[in-house]
């Protein structure tokens, strides 16, 4: 193999990968995207309980401590 084949094949791998890479950050970008959507979803139903916890207790109950 010449020099200058090596140098053509090289850059097509180095092509290849250059794709590969894109291919993994983009997916990499949406589980990012989707894990923070989990997130908001988990303490968005945190709070919802805890409306749902307070609002069981009469309003004229009495709280002890």
């Amino acid at each position: 193999m010449t020099i200058e084949e090596m140098i053509k094949d090289f850059e097509e791998q180095r092509g290849k990968i250059r794709g590969e890479i894109s291919e993994i950050e983009d997916a990499l970008k949406a589980r990012q995207e989707q894990l923070l959507r989990l997130g908001g979803a988990i303490e968005g139903l945190r709070l919802a309980e805890k409306n749902l916890d307070d609002s069981a207790v009469p309003a004229d109950a009495e709280v002890v401590k």
